[in-house]
């Protein structure tokens, strides 16, 4: 029965495997298409990438306290 087990669980592990590199590998022909038709250029304004342009988010904490959670 735990052999069972096991048998079962490897076959669904390398399933997994399987089945996740091909969605990967669909996902990036689908993006180097969308891309390639020039999909992608208003995903990032001019410039947005420059040096100095960038700046934290809102949310970072910046101040943590030193003392540790417990």
């Amino acid at each position: 029965m735990v052999s069972a087990l096991i048998t079962v669980a490897v076959i669904a592990w390398c399933a997994q495997l399987a089945l996740g590199g091909w969605q990967i590998s669909r996902f990036n022909r689908a993006f180097d298409t969308y891309a390639s038709k020039g999909g992608l250029a208003w995903a990032v304004p001019a410039g947005a990438l420059n040096r100095g342009s960038w700046s934290p988010s809102p949310w970072t904490i910046s101040n943590a306290s030193s003392t540790p959670c417990l």
